[in-house]
This record gives structure tokens, C-alpha cells and sequence, in this order.
């Protein structure tokens, strides 16, 4: 048995789909697994529905309604242990497992988890058992004590997957003398295909623009308005804020992880800066950009994802809206696709096996 441990109680669509992604793959190489249900306050907190801001508004409705979906989400599809309500409780868990997979997602980036190591693995004794798949630390600048402090929390490792190659760079020196590699987010790992068994296919079936931001746009609904007067097509807008709402936009709020893919499936192009989004834009060979800079910081993650498969033209400018359904080489993105799948696959039968 392999225990996967990740932000699988995030209220977020890339921290709930990757975890099913992996555990689905797992199970398609005939590995057994379970997430290990740790609930963990530094990330399920941000995600509850009683604010003071919330209470007398519609937004506490959304919240709950979202939230209600999550958890659905992850009853009906994430094989999970019992619920593990502290670290004390981990610590006896290590020898139900052949090996404990963290993985995928910002699980070791210090602005998520604060000064959680937990994902780390810190509560397990042996290192034969400690592996990572696709680990990202997010756009973090490590450097000096911090760069230290990465090195000697992984330095317990017997195996490292990275999901960004940008992470490999940074911890290099931390990292001699360790097996190091770089594989696809768990999303990826599952073709369209296998995402048509998840995603929601009630959703607008009509053309549209979709447009899914996860950190602040400075252009992208600039670029989206002038395709939706180019092309005709409604935009449609997930998200759940009910202040500040752009005028000629459909919003769509407390959308389920089935819905979510379900509108990717569905959509006629799309805009976003966000990993996920850019990812399963991508499993859908969507007519789609994606924003670099965000406010804030660069989306290093999306950036490394579209060199890697050969979409850089997929950037978003002030005129690539133009050049939207300029043909895409799907067929090359495949084989490039096909031969990390393979990659992630093997990697993974070996920490596993």
C-alpha cells in the first residue's frame, strides 16, 4: 500500500484534480494507494465559510455550496484514510505504507504551507520510504538560510521528483549527490479521455470564452472583451466573488471540480493564468492563452509547462488575441506529452514497486 500525502482539502480545483489524477494513475498501474487524510488548519482554514464579512451576504452561500461540492468531490473519488485530526496521529501511520508519496501540487512552498513540514515527510522515520512526485515550490526565491533549511528537510529523501525544472536549479547544490527528476503535474498524467469520466457535461454547451484567473490579471479581460467583439461569443467567468463584477460577463460561482472540467471541455477558447488552467486547456486542445505576468509575481509554473511542450506562442500579449486560432501543433504537444507520461509512469512504478 502507498500513502499519498497533499493539499487534497484545499478548496482548490488544481489541489483536488491532482490528487485524483495521481491516485488514478496509481491505480491504472495497478498500484494501490489511499491519501492520507491529514488535516492539516494551515490549509483548510483559509477555505472556511464563516467570515464576519461573509454572514449577512450571498458570498457565505457560494462558500458553503463550494465547499459542500469539494467534499463531495473527494468522497465519491479520492480513496482517503479516517481522518487524522493532528501530527501525533501521523507518526503511527508510517508502517501501513511500502511508501509515502508527497506530491503533487505547491506542497513545499513556504507561502502555502507556512511552517508546516508536515509535507515534507518530517514524521517518518525510515528513508527507503519518503518519495515525492512532481513537488513544486512554487515561484518561491530561495536563497541563503532558506536554501539551507530546503536542503536539509529533503535531505531524508530516497527519492525526489520535482515538477518545475526552475526548482532542480535552485536546490542544486542542496541536492548533490541525490536522484533528482522533473515530472508532469498528476492532470496531465490522465488524457481527455479519463477526464470525460469526471468532468460535469451539464454545463453551456454554446461557444464561448472562458476566462479562469487565479492571480491578479493586469490584461487578460482586456484581451478577452476584444475577442468576445471579434467572435460574437459570450465570456463566461468562473469565479465566486460577487463585488466588482465586469459588465457583458456570465459569471459562474461554486463551480464543482466536475463542472470545472466540464467547462474547459466545453469551451470554444480560453484565458487564464493558471497553471491548471493552462494544463487542462492543454488535455482539451483548447484555442487558448495563457497570461505570464500577474501581479505580484511571474507564472513561472504555466511558463516552464508551455516551453516544455512546445506552445511559447500561447503567451498572452496585447495582440495574440488576434492570433488566437492560429493552428496548433496538437499532434507534436502529444508525442511530447506522451513521452513525459511515460517518463512519470516509469518513475512512479519504480518508488512504488
Amino acid at each position: 500500500m502507498i500513502g499519498i500525502l497533499t493539499f487534497h482539502r484545499a478548496v482548490n480545483y488544481g489541489a483536488v484534480l491532482q490528487t485524483y489524477g495521481l491516485q488514478k494513475t496509481l491505480d491504472d498501474l495497478e498500484i494501490t494507494s489511499e491519501v492520507i487524510d491529514y488535516r492539516s488548519s494551515v490549509i483548510e482554514n483559509p477555505y472556511k465559510s464563516f467570515t464576519i464579512r461573509s454572514l449577512k451576504t450571498f458570498e457565505f452561500y457560494n462558500r458553503f455550496l463550494k465547499q459542500s461540492r469539494f467534499k463531495s468531490f473527494i468522497k465519491n473519488r479520492i480513496n482517503m484514510t479516517e481522518p487524522l485530526w493532528n501530527r501525533d496521529q501521523l507518526g503511527k501511520v508510517e508502517d501501513d505504507y511500502s511508501a509515502i508519496i508527497t506530491g503533487s501540487d505547491q506542497v513545499w512552498c513556504k507561502k502555502c504551507a507556512k511552517e508546516e513540514k508536515t509535507y515534507f515527510l518530517d514524521f517518518v522515520k525510515s528513508p527507503s520510504k519518503k518519495k515525492s512526485y512532481a513537488a513544486s515550490i512554487g515561484n518561491a526565491d530561495i536563497s541563503g538560510e532558506l536554501k539551507k533549511e530546503y536542503g536539509k528537510l529533503l535531505e531524508g529523501y530516497d527519492q525526489i521528483s520535482f515538477r518545475e525544472e526552475s526548482a532542480c536549479g535552485l536546490l542544486a547544490d542542496e541536492l548533490q549527490g541525490k536522484e533528482v527528476q522533473v515530472n508532469i503535474d498528476p492532470t496531465l498524467l490522465l488524457n481527455s479521455e479519463k477526464w470525460d469520466k469526471v468532468r460535469n457535461k451539464n454545463v453551456e454547451k454554446s461557444p464561448y470564452i472562458l476566462v479562469y484567473t487565479v492571480l491578479g490579471q493586469y490584461n487578460l479581460f482586456d484581451e478577452a472583451h476584444k475577442l468576445a467583439e471579434k467572435t460574437g461569443l459570450p465570456i463566461i467567468y468562473l469565479n465566486d466573488e460577487i463585488h466588482g463584477r465586469e459588465k457583458g460577463v456570465i459569471y459562474r460561482s461554486a463551480v464543482s471540480p466536475e463542472q470545472f472540467v466540464g467547462y474547459f471541455a466545453e469551451a470554444k477558447y480560453v484565458l487564464t493564468n493558471s497553471f491548471h488552467g493552462t494544463a487542462f486547456s492543454i488535455i482539451y486542445k483548447k484555442q487558448f492563452l495563457v497570461e505570464i505576468e500577474a501581479k505580484g509575481r511571474r507564472n513561472i509554473r504555466s511558463e516552464e509547462l508551455l516551453m516544455k511542450l512546445g506552445l511559447s506562442n500561447r503567451f498572452l500579449t496585447s495582440s495574440s488575441w488576434k492570433h488566437i486560432d492560429n493552428a496548433i501543433d496538437w499532434n507534436g504537444v502529444e508525442e511530447k506529452l506522451d513521452l513525459e507520461r511515460k517518463k512519470s509512469k516509469e518513475y512512479l512504478k519504480k518508488i512504488c514497486f
